[in-house]
Protein backbone atom coordinates (compact mmCIF):
# COMPACT_ATOMS: atom_id res chain seq x y z
CA UNK A 1 0.00 0.00 0.00
CA UNK A 2 2.33 2.62 1.21
CA UNK A 3 4.97 2.34 -2.02
CA UNK A 4 1.66 2.53 -4.13
CA UNK A 5 0.94 5.67 -2.23
CA UNK A 6 5.14 7.01 -3.65
CA UNK A 7 4.15 6.06 -7.31
CA UNK A 8 4.30 8.70 -9.76
CA UNK A 9 0.75 7.54 -10.97
CA UNK A 10 -2.29 5.55 -9.87
CA UNK A 11 -2.27 3.40 -13.21
CA UNK A 12 1.01 1.70 -12.38
CA UNK A 13 1.91 -1.53 -10.85
CA UNK A 14 4.83 -2.74 -8.82
CA UNK A 15 6.52 -5.61 -10.61
CA UNK A 16 9.65 -6.03 -8.19
CA UNK A 17 12.14 -3.64 -5.92
CA UNK A 18 15.64 -4.17 -5.75
CA UNK A 19 17.87 -2.37 -2.95
CA UNK A 20 21.96 -1.33 -3.73
CA UNK A 21 23.25 -0.05 -0.92
CA UNK A 22 21.84 3.67 -1.32
CA UNK A 23 19.82 2.71 -4.27
CA UNK A 24 16.31 1.11 -5.00
CA UNK A 25 15.65 -0.08 -8.61
CA UNK A 26 12.06 -0.47 -9.00
CA UNK A 27 10.54 -1.90 -12.07
CA UNK A 28 6.86 -0.77 -13.27
CA UNK A 29 4.59 -1.87 -15.60
CA UNK A 30 1.20 0.13 -16.92
CA UNK A 31 -2.06 -1.50 -16.34
CA UNK A 32 -4.14 0.10 -18.81
CA UNK A 33 -5.07 -2.10 -21.18
CA UNK A 34 -5.76 0.86 -24.21
CA UNK A 35 -3.37 3.08 -25.50
CA UNK A 36 -4.22 6.03 -27.65
CA UNK A 37 -1.71 6.79 -31.36
CA UNK A 38 -0.18 9.99 -30.84
CA UNK A 39 -0.75 10.88 -34.14
CA UNK A 40 -4.53 10.21 -35.20
CA UNK A 41 -5.41 9.75 -31.24
CA UNK A 42 -7.86 6.39 -31.95
CA UNK A 43 -7.36 3.99 -29.21
CA UNK A 44 -5.67 0.72 -29.68
CA UNK A 45 -5.27 -2.19 -28.12
CA UNK A 46 -3.20 -4.96 -29.91
CA UNK A 47 0.37 -5.30 -28.23
CA UNK A 48 3.24 -5.30 -30.69
CA UNK A 49 6.00 -6.14 -28.15
CA UNK A 50 7.60 -4.85 -25.26
CA UNK A 51 10.95 -2.87 -23.31
CA UNK A 52 12.57 -1.18 -21.03
CA UNK A 53 12.41 1.95 -20.22
CA UNK A 54 14.93 3.88 -17.51
CA UNK A 55 14.40 7.05 -15.18
CA UNK A 56 15.27 8.65 -11.99
CA UNK A 57 12.22 10.11 -9.81
CA UNK A 58 12.17 11.42 -6.45
CA UNK A 59 13.88 9.95 -3.63
CA UNK A 60 12.37 7.69 -0.83
CA UNK A 61 13.84 8.18 2.46
CA UNK A 62 17.17 9.38 1.39
CA UNK A 63 17.14 6.09 -1.16
CA UNK A 64 17.50 7.31 -4.90
CA UNK A 65 14.98 6.09 -7.04
CA UNK A 66 15.81 4.25 -10.14
CA UNK A 67 12.72 3.37 -12.09
CA UNK A 68 12.80 0.33 -14.59
CA UNK A 69 9.35 1.10 -17.00
CA UNK A 70 8.20 -1.86 -19.20
CA UNK A 71 6.62 0.06 -21.43
CA UNK A 72 4.27 -1.56 -24.35
CA UNK A 73 4.53 -0.96 -28.09
CA UNK A 74 0.85 -1.25 -30.23
CA UNK A 75 -0.31 -1.72 -33.66
CA UNK A 76 -1.79 1.25 -34.96
CA UNK A 77 -4.95 -0.15 -37.13
CA UNK A 78 -5.77 3.53 -38.22
CA UNK A 79 -5.05 3.40 -42.53
CA UNK A 80 -5.26 7.34 -42.79
CA UNK A 81 -2.52 7.40 -40.02
CA UNK A 82 0.98 7.17 -41.17
CA UNK A 83 2.62 4.98 -37.93
CA UNK A 84 2.15 1.16 -38.06
CA UNK A 85 3.39 0.99 -34.10
CA UNK A 86 3.53 3.14 -31.09
CA UNK A 87 4.73 3.52 -27.54
CA UNK A 88 2.34 3.90 -25.10
CA UNK A 89 2.22 7.58 -23.45
CA UNK A 90 3.19 8.04 -19.62
CA UNK A 91 1.04 10.63 -17.77
CA UNK A 92 4.55 11.39 -15.46
CA UNK A 93 7.09 11.02 -17.97
CA UNK A 94 7.69 13.11 -21.14
CA UNK A 95 8.76 11.30 -24.52
CA UNK A 96 12.40 10.53 -24.32
CA UNK A 97 13.19 11.58 -20.60
CA UNK A 98 15.22 10.62 -18.04
CA UNK A 99 13.48 12.24 -15.35
CA UNK A 100 10.19 12.14 -14.42
CA UNK A 101 8.27 15.35 -14.27
CA UNK A 102 7.96 15.66 -10.70
CA UNK A 103 11.83 15.50 -10.31
CA UNK A 104 12.54 17.73 -12.86
CA UNK A 105 10.11 20.18 -11.11
CA UNK A 106 11.77 19.43 -7.84
CA UNK A 107 15.95 20.09 -9.15
CA UNK A 108 14.79 23.38 -11.41
CA UNK A 109 13.14 25.01 -8.46
CA UNK A 110 16.40 24.09 -6.26
CA UNK A 111 18.74 25.78 -9.50
CA UNK A 112 17.10 29.13 -9.71
CA UNK A 113 16.81 29.10 -6.15
CA UNK A 114 20.78 28.57 -5.85
CA UNK A 115 22.69 28.06 -8.63
CA UNK A 116 23.83 25.44 -10.88
CA UNK A 117 27.06 24.33 -8.96
CA UNK A 118 25.14 24.60 -5.80
CA UNK A 119 22.29 23.25 -6.93
CA UNK A 120 24.24 20.55 -8.15
CA UNK A 121 25.69 19.91 -4.67
CA UNK A 122 22.20 20.01 -3.09
CA UNK A 123 21.05 17.54 -5.24
CA UNK A 124 23.95 14.90 -4.46
CA UNK A 125 22.51 15.32 -0.60
CA UNK A 126 19.03 15.03 -1.82
CA UNK A 127 19.74 11.63 -3.32
CA UNK A 128 18.63 13.01 -6.68
CA UNK A 129 22.27 13.58 -7.79
CA UNK A 130 23.11 15.69 -11.23
CA UNK A 131 25.27 17.48 -12.78
CA UNK A 132 25.69 21.46 -13.11
CA UNK A 133 25.03 20.89 -16.64
CA UNK A 134 22.28 19.34 -16.00
CA UNK A 135 20.87 22.16 -13.84
CA UNK A 136 21.86 24.95 -16.15
CA UNK A 137 19.92 23.08 -19.23
CA UNK A 138 16.57 22.74 -17.05
CA UNK A 139 17.13 26.45 -15.92
CA UNK A 140 17.39 27.01 -19.77
CA UNK A 141 14.66 25.13 -20.80
CA UNK A 142 12.15 26.68 -18.18
CA UNK A 143 9.56 28.97 -19.41
CA UNK A 144 8.44 32.20 -18.02
CA UNK A 145 5.22 33.09 -17.94
CA UNK A 146 4.82 37.32 -18.91
CA UNK A 147 4.15 39.26 -15.97
CA UNK A 148 1.05 42.02 -15.74
CA UNK A 149 1.29 44.96 -17.09
CA UNK A 150 1.63 46.64 -13.86
CA UNK A 151 -0.10 50.81 -13.52
CA UNK A 152 2.89 51.49 -11.28
CA UNK A 153 6.28 51.22 -13.09
CA UNK A 154 10.05 51.23 -11.18
CA UNK A 155 12.82 51.59 -13.80
CA UNK A 156 16.57 51.61 -12.84
CA UNK A 157 19.34 50.52 -13.90
CA UNK A 158 22.12 48.21 -12.62
CA UNK A 159 25.63 46.80 -13.75
CA UNK A 160 26.82 43.71 -15.29
CA UNK A 161 30.54 45.14 -15.38
CA UNK A 162 31.07 48.44 -13.00
CA UNK A 163 31.60 51.44 -15.43
CA UNK A 164 31.24 49.21 -18.08
CA UNK A 165 28.24 47.42 -18.92
CA UNK A 166 24.74 48.50 -17.92
CA UNK A 167 21.39 46.91 -18.24
CA UNK A 168 18.16 47.87 -17.29
CA UNK A 169 15.49 46.56 -14.63
CA UNK A 170 11.73 47.33 -14.36
CA UNK A 171 9.84 46.26 -11.51
CA UNK A 172 6.30 46.73 -10.33
CA UNK A 173 6.01 48.91 -7.75
CA UNK A 174 2.74 47.79 -5.92
CA UNK A 175 3.41 44.61 -5.64
CA UNK A 176 7.26 45.03 -5.67
CA UNK A 177 7.70 42.31 -8.52
CA UNK A 178 10.46 42.39 -10.98
CA UNK A 179 8.65 42.69 -14.72
CA UNK A 180 11.22 42.74 -16.62
CA UNK A 181 15.06 43.17 -17.37
CA UNK A 182 16.63 45.00 -21.13
CA UNK A 183 19.71 43.95 -21.53
CA UNK A 184 21.16 47.77 -22.30
CA UNK A 185 19.79 51.33 -20.61
CA UNK A 186 19.51 53.07 -24.24
CA UNK A 187 16.47 55.20 -24.61
CA UNK A 188 15.06 53.28 -27.86
CA UNK A 189 15.08 49.73 -25.65
CA UNK A 190 12.90 51.30 -22.75
CA UNK A 191 10.71 53.04 -25.73
CA UNK A 192 10.16 49.78 -27.42
CA UNK A 193 9.31 48.07 -24.52
CA UNK A 194 6.90 50.74 -23.50
CA UNK A 195 5.09 51.09 -26.28
CA UNK A 196 3.84 47.29 -26.39
CA UNK A 197 2.35 48.52 -22.78
CA UNK A 198 0.00 51.22 -22.92
CA UNK A 199 -1.14 50.42 -19.54
CA UNK A 200 1.04 52.45 -17.80
CA UNK A 201 0.06 54.79 -15.24
CA UNK A 202 3.08 56.30 -13.26
CA UNK A 203 7.00 55.60 -14.19
CA UNK A 204 9.27 56.26 -11.42
CA UNK A 205 12.72 56.81 -12.06
CA UNK A 206 16.25 58.91 -11.23
CA UNK A 207 17.10 61.81 -13.19
CA UNK A 208 19.02 60.11 -16.01
CA UNK A 209 18.27 61.48 -19.22
CA UNK A 210 18.03 58.50 -21.04
CA UNK A 211 15.56 57.35 -18.98
CA UNK A 212 13.36 60.59 -19.22
CA UNK A 213 13.75 60.22 -22.78
CA UNK A 214 12.76 56.61 -23.32
CA UNK A 215 9.92 56.88 -21.31
CA UNK A 216 8.50 60.36 -22.57
CA UNK A 217 8.58 58.73 -26.34
CA UNK A 218 7.55 55.15 -25.14
CA UNK A 219 4.57 56.21 -22.80
CA UNK A 220 3.56 59.89 -23.39
CA UNK A 221 0.38 59.22 -21.36
CA UNK A 222 2.41 58.09 -18.55
CA UNK A 223 3.12 60.57 -15.42
CA UNK A 224 6.79 60.78 -14.89
CA UNK A 225 8.11 60.83 -11.17
CA UNK A 226 11.62 61.24 -10.22
CA UNK A 227 13.05 59.52 -6.96
CA UNK A 228 12.76 62.05 -4.04
CA UNK A 229 16.23 60.05 -2.24
CA UNK A 230 17.97 60.71 -6.04
CA UNK A 231 16.96 64.45 -5.58
CA UNK A 232 18.40 64.50 -2.51
CA UNK A 233 21.36 62.87 -3.67
CA UNK A 234 21.90 65.21 -6.63
CA UNK A 235 22.12 67.81 -4.64
CA UNK A 236 24.88 66.66 -2.28
CA UNK A 237 27.06 65.75 -5.34
CA UNK A 238 26.44 69.18 -6.37
CA UNK A 239 27.50 70.39 -2.82
CA UNK A 240 30.36 68.25 -3.30
CA UNK A 241 31.89 69.92 -6.22
CA UNK A 242 31.58 73.21 -4.95
CA UNK A 243 33.42 72.15 -1.72
CA UNK A 244 36.16 70.46 -3.68
CA UNK A 245 36.88 74.29 -4.36
CA UNK A 246 37.19 75.55 -0.52
CA UNK A 247 39.85 73.57 0.15
CA UNK A 248 41.67 76.16 1.82
CA UNK A 249 38.74 77.33 4.15
CA UNK A 250 38.17 73.44 4.92
CA UNK A 251 41.70 73.12 5.88
CA UNK A 252 41.49 75.94 8.51
CA UNK A 253 37.92 74.72 10.06
CA UNK A 254 40.28 71.54 10.70
CA UNK A 255 42.82 73.48 12.10
CA UNK A 256 40.50 75.20 14.86
CA UNK A 257 38.84 71.90 15.53
CA UNK A 258 42.04 70.48 16.48
CA UNK A 259 42.93 73.21 18.25
CA UNK A 260 39.81 73.21 20.53
CA UNK A 261 39.98 69.37 20.85
CA UNK A 262 43.45 69.78 22.86
CA UNK A 263 41.72 73.55 24.85
CA UNK A 264 39.16 71.15 26.11
CA UNK A 265 41.36 68.27 27.49
CA UNK A 266 41.44 68.35 31.24
CA UNK A 267 44.86 69.37 32.39
CA UNK A 268 46.86 66.21 34.64
CA UNK A 269 47.39 66.57 37.88
CA UNK A 270 50.76 68.50 38.73
CA UNK A 271 53.09 66.45 41.15
CA UNK A 272 55.37 68.21 43.24
CA UNK A 273 58.23 65.08 42.91
CA UNK A 274 58.78 62.59 40.36
CA UNK A 275 58.54 59.04 42.04
CA UNK A 276 60.09 55.64 40.63
CA UNK A 277 56.92 53.39 39.41
CA UNK A 278 56.44 50.11 41.72
CA UNK A 279 57.88 47.90 39.59
CA UNK A 280 56.90 44.13 39.03
CA UNK A 281 58.19 41.07 40.97
CA UNK A 282 61.75 40.29 39.97
CA UNK A 283 62.23 36.24 38.79
CA UNK A 284 64.13 35.30 42.07
CA UNK A 285 61.19 37.03 44.34
CA UNK A 286 58.97 34.93 42.36
CA UNK A 287 61.07 31.95 42.39
CA UNK A 288 61.30 32.30 46.74
CA UNK A 289 57.79 32.73 46.62
CA UNK A 290 57.10 29.40 45.10
CA UNK A 291 59.44 27.65 47.35
CA UNK A 292 58.18 28.97 50.44
CA UNK A 293 54.58 28.00 48.89
CA UNK A 294 55.69 24.18 48.44
CA UNK A 295 57.26 24.23 51.77
CA UNK A 296 54.05 25.40 53.72
CA UNK A 297 52.52 22.16 51.74
CA UNK A 298 54.84 20.18 53.01
CA UNK A 299 57.59 18.91 50.13
CA UNK A 300 60.96 18.35 51.26
CA UNK A 301 63.73 20.11 49.91
CA UNK A 302 65.40 17.48 47.20
CA UNK A 303 61.65 17.26 46.03
CA UNK A 304 61.17 21.48 45.85
CA UNK A 305 64.72 21.04 44.22
CA UNK A 306 63.95 18.90 41.18
CA UNK A 307 60.15 20.41 40.81
CA UNK A 308 61.60 24.00 40.38
CA UNK A 309 64.86 23.00 38.82
CA UNK A 310 66.89 24.94 41.16
CA UNK A 311 69.93 23.65 43.16
CA UNK A 312 69.83 22.13 46.40
CA UNK A 313 72.08 24.78 48.17
CA UNK A 314 69.77 27.74 47.07
CA UNK A 315 66.35 26.14 48.35
CA UNK A 316 68.16 25.72 51.51
CA UNK A 317 69.01 29.18 51.81
CA UNK A 318 65.18 30.21 50.44
CA UNK A 319 64.34 27.91 53.76
CA UNK A 320 66.36 29.64 56.00
CA UNK A 321 65.27 33.18 55.20
CA UNK A 322 61.64 34.75 56.06
CA UNK A 323 62.42 37.16 52.98
CA UNK A 324 64.43 36.76 49.99
CA UNK A 325 68.05 37.47 50.80
CA UNK A 326 69.58 40.97 49.43
CA UNK A 327 72.29 40.60 47.02
CA UNK A 328 75.67 42.90 46.76
CA UNK A 329 74.87 45.16 44.32
CA UNK A 330 77.47 47.25 42.10
CA UNK A 331 80.17 49.46 44.00
CA UNK A 332 80.11 52.84 42.23
CA UNK A 333 76.24 52.69 40.93
CA UNK A 334 75.84 52.52 37.67
CA UNK A 335 76.48 54.90 33.93
CA UNK A 336 73.68 56.80 35.34
CA UNK A 337 74.03 57.91 38.58
CA UNK A 338 76.23 60.99 37.82
CA UNK A 339 73.17 62.06 35.94
CA UNK A 340 70.30 61.04 38.25
CA UNK A 341 69.68 64.74 38.98
CA UNK A 342 69.81 66.32 35.91
CA UNK A 343 67.66 63.37 34.32
CA UNK A 344 65.07 64.10 36.97
CA UNK A 345 64.59 67.79 37.13
CA UNK A 346 64.82 67.35 32.99
CA UNK A 347 62.16 64.87 33.69
CA UNK A 348 60.01 66.88 35.86
CA UNK A 349 59.16 69.70 33.54
CA UNK A 350 58.00 68.06 31.56
CA UNK A 351 60.64 67.43 28.50
CA UNK A 352 59.39 63.85 27.70
CA UNK A 353 62.05 63.79 24.65
CA UNK A 354 63.98 61.26 25.38
CA UNK A 355 65.92 61.46 21.93
CA UNK A 356 66.71 65.42 23.33
CA UNK A 357 67.88 64.31 26.64
CA UNK A 358 70.38 61.49 25.29
CA UNK A 359 71.68 64.05 23.28
CA UNK A 360 71.99 66.79 26.77
CA UNK A 361 73.27 63.50 28.34
CA UNK A 362 75.83 62.69 25.82
CA UNK A 363 76.94 66.77 26.04
CA UNK A 364 77.86 66.27 30.20
CA UNK A 365 79.56 63.22 29.12
CA UNK A 366 77.54 60.28 29.19
CA UNK A 367 79.49 57.03 27.57
CA UNK A 368 76.28 54.96 27.20
CA UNK A 369 74.33 53.85 24.22
CA UNK A 370 70.13 55.87 23.52
CA UNK A 371 69.27 52.19 24.40
CA UNK A 372 70.01 51.90 27.56
CA UNK A 373 69.12 55.58 28.41
CA UNK A 374 65.42 54.18 27.62
CA UNK A 375 65.27 50.98 29.30
CA UNK A 376 66.48 53.53 32.76
CA UNK A 377 64.14 55.95 31.53
CA UNK A 378 60.65 52.94 31.59
CA UNK A 379 60.74 53.00 35.76
CA UNK A 380 60.16 56.82 35.51
CA UNK A 381 55.90 57.88 35.75
CA UNK A 382 54.93 59.06 31.50
CA UNK A 383 54.29 62.65 31.23
CA UNK A 384 51.14 63.68 30.26
CA UNK A 385 52.13 67.45 30.62
CA UNK A 386 54.50 67.91 27.41
CA UNK A 387 51.65 70.42 25.57
CA UNK A 388 50.83 68.11 22.22
CA UNK A 389 50.63 69.93 19.00
CA UNK A 390 47.30 70.02 17.15
CA UNK A 391 46.68 67.46 14.71
CA UNK A 392 44.75 68.76 12.06
CA UNK A 393 42.35 65.83 10.55
CA UNK A 394 41.57 67.49 7.43
CA UNK A 395 37.59 67.86 6.66
CA UNK A 396 36.21 65.90 3.66
CA UNK A 397 34.30 67.71 1.35
CA UNK A 398 31.70 64.73 1.05
CA UNK A 399 31.18 65.40 5.01
CA UNK A 400 30.87 69.12 4.69
CA UNK A 401 28.18 68.35 1.99
CA UNK A 402 26.35 65.94 4.39
CA UNK A 403 26.36 68.36 7.64
CA UNK A 404 25.25 71.55 5.64
CA UNK A 405 22.30 68.99 3.78
CA UNK A 406 20.99 68.16 7.06
CA UNK A 407 18.46 69.54 9.46
CA UNK A 408 19.68 70.77 12.84
CA UNK A 409 17.37 67.96 14.62
CA UNK A 410 19.59 65.45 13.07
CA UNK A 411 22.94 66.48 14.04
CA UNK A 412 24.68 65.57 16.98
CA UNK A 413 26.21 68.07 19.34
CA UNK A 414 30.04 67.70 17.67
CA UNK A 415 28.08 67.99 14.07
CA UNK A 416 26.62 70.85 15.08
CA UNK A 417 30.11 72.39 16.46
CA UNK A 418 31.73 71.03 13.14
CA UNK A 419 29.34 72.93 10.79
CA UNK A 420 29.33 76.37 12.82
CA UNK A 421 33.43 76.12 12.68
CA UNK A 422 33.27 75.34 8.91
CA UNK A 423 30.79 78.19 8.25
CA UNK A 424 32.84 80.32 10.01
CA UNK A 425 35.53 80.12 7.99
CA UNK A 426 33.74 79.58 4.44
CA UNK A 427 31.56 82.23 3.86
CA UNK A 428 30.10 81.03 0.81
CA UNK A 429 28.75 78.17 2.23
CA UNK A 430 27.39 79.69 4.99
CA UNK A 431 25.55 81.84 1.97
CA UNK A 432 23.61 78.98 0.40
CA UNK A 433 23.41 77.14 3.41
CA UNK A 434 19.45 78.63 4.45
CA UNK A 435 18.62 77.35 0.41
CA UNK A 436 19.81 74.16 1.03
CA UNK A 437 17.46 73.33 4.12
CA UNK A 438 15.05 74.87 2.07
CA UNK A 439 15.13 72.60 -0.67
CA UNK A 440 15.46 69.36 1.88
CA UNK A 441 12.51 70.92 3.48
CA UNK A 442 10.61 70.96 0.12
CA UNK A 443 11.16 67.34 -0.76
CA UNK A 444 10.66 65.18 2.50
CA UNK A 445 7.48 67.45 3.20
CA UNK A 446 6.46 67.25 -0.21
CA UNK A 447 5.80 71.17 -0.92
CA UNK A 448 5.28 71.35 -4.37
CA UNK A 449 3.90 74.89 -4.08
CA UNK A 450 7.24 76.11 -3.04
CA UNK A 451 9.59 74.50 -6.07
CA UNK A 452 9.08 77.56 -8.42
CA UNK A 453 10.20 80.39 -6.04
CA UNK A 454 13.45 77.89 -4.67
CA UNK A 455 14.57 77.46 -8.70
CA UNK A 456 14.12 81.00 -9.09
CA UNK A 457 16.20 81.78 -5.81
CA UNK A 458 18.61 78.60 -6.91
CA UNK A 459 19.07 80.12 -10.56
CA UNK A 460 20.45 83.86 -9.07
CA UNK A 461 22.14 81.90 -6.63
CA UNK A 462 26.24 83.36 -6.88
CA UNK A 463 27.72 79.72 -6.11
CA UNK A 464 27.74 77.99 -9.34
CA UNK A 465 27.26 74.55 -8.34
CA UNK A 466 23.93 75.68 -7.04
CA UNK A 467 22.82 77.78 -9.90
CA UNK A 468 23.96 74.62 -11.75
CA UNK A 469 21.81 72.12 -9.78
CA UNK A 470 18.92 74.11 -10.38
CA UNK A 471 18.86 73.97 -13.96
CA UNK A 472 19.29 70.58 -14.39
CA UNK A 473 16.24 70.45 -12.53
CA UNK A 474 14.05 72.70 -14.50
CA UNK A 475 15.36 70.98 -17.56
CA UNK A 476 13.34 67.43 -15.81
CA UNK A 477 11.27 69.92 -14.30
CA UNK A 478 8.06 67.85 -14.78
CA UNK A 479 9.46 64.41 -13.01
CA UNK A 480 10.56 67.18 -9.90
CA UNK A 481 7.06 68.66 -9.50
CA UNK A 482 5.80 65.43 -9.70
CA UNK A 483 8.05 63.89 -7.04
CA UNK A 484 6.62 66.59 -4.85
CA UNK A 485 2.68 65.87 -5.66
CA UNK A 486 2.92 62.07 -5.57
CA UNK A 487 4.33 59.09 -3.25
CA UNK A 488 5.77 56.64 -5.40
CA UNK A 489 9.28 55.81 -5.21
CA UNK A 490 12.16 54.03 -6.64
CA UNK A 491 12.29 52.28 -2.89
CA UNK A 492 11.51 48.60 -4.36
CA UNK A 493 13.42 48.95 -7.12
CA UNK A 494 16.61 49.52 -5.17
CA UNK A 495 15.78 46.51 -3.11
CA UNK A 496 15.60 44.28 -6.12
CA UNK A 497 18.63 45.63 -7.74
CA UNK A 498 20.12 44.07 -4.30
CA UNK A 499 18.25 40.91 -5.11
CA UNK A 500 19.49 41.07 -8.58
CA UNK A 501 23.61 41.52 -7.27
CA UNK A 502 22.98 38.38 -5.48
CA UNK A 503 21.78 36.44 -8.39
CA UNK A 504 24.64 37.87 -10.61
CA UNK A 505 27.23 37.10 -8.18
CA UNK A 506 25.83 33.42 -7.49
CA UNK A 507 25.67 32.96 -11.52
CA UNK A 508 29.08 32.82 -12.48
CA UNK A 509 31.18 31.38 -15.13
CA UNK A 510 28.76 30.25 -17.92
CA UNK A 511 25.94 32.19 -17.31
CA UNK A 512 24.33 35.14 -19.76
CA UNK A 513 21.73 37.56 -19.81
CA UNK A 514 19.31 35.10 -20.74
CA UNK A 515 19.41 32.57 -17.69
CA UNK A 516 20.36 36.00 -15.28
CA UNK A 517 16.77 37.42 -16.72
CA UNK A 518 15.01 34.13 -16.19
CA UNK A 519 16.63 34.03 -12.31
CA UNK A 520 15.06 37.71 -11.33
CA UNK A 521 11.82 36.79 -13.13
CA UNK A 522 10.87 33.56 -11.66
CA UNK A 523 9.13 33.46 -8.34
CA UNK A 524 10.24 30.24 -6.20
Amino acid sequence: MIPTLLLPASQILIESIEKREQLLEITLSSQTTIALCPDCKTEQNHVHSRYIRKAGDLPWAAFTIKLQLIVRRFFCYNEDCSRKTFAERLSFLSPYARRTARLNERLTSMAFATSAQAGSRLSALFAMPVSSSTMLRLMHGYRVEPAQTPSVLGVDDFAFCKRKNYGTILVDNLQGQVIDLLPDRLPETLSDWLKMHPEIEYITRDRAAAYGEGSTKGAPQAIQVADRWHLLVNLSDALKRFLDGQASALYQAGMELAQQAIDETPAPESKEAISIEEKPPSAKEIMFEKVKELAAKGYSGRAISRLLSLSRVTVSRYLQHQMLPAYPTRKGGTKFTPFIDFIAKHWQEGNGNRYQLYLLLKEQGYKGCYGNLCKFLNQYPKQASITPKPIVVPIASRKTAMLLSRLADDLSEKQQKELRVILDHCPKAAAIHPLVLEFVIMVRNKQSQLLDDWLQKASNCQVAGIASFAKGLTTDYEAVKAALQYSHSNGPVEGQVNRLKLIKRQAYGRAGFNLLRKRVLVKI
